[in-house]
């Protein structure tokens, strides 16, 4: 009973390290595309700030 409990327990938690470990390409990807963008608004703002005063 309390191996089975045991090996019920490191299951859960091998597939929650799993898991995130699996997800940490996603969330990588995200914070990439995120900066990126940020970086192309700033880009996309100055172009029009200075269009306007023109």
């Amino acid at each position: 009973m309390l191996q089975a409990w045991s090996q019920i327990t490191t299951q859960a938690l091998l597939g929650a390290w799993q898991n995130i470990i699996l997800f940490l390409p996603v969330l990588l990807g995200a914070i990439i595309v995120f900066i990126i963008g940020w970086f192309i608004s700033i880009w996309l703002g100055k172009i029009v700030a200075a269009y306007w005063k023109k």
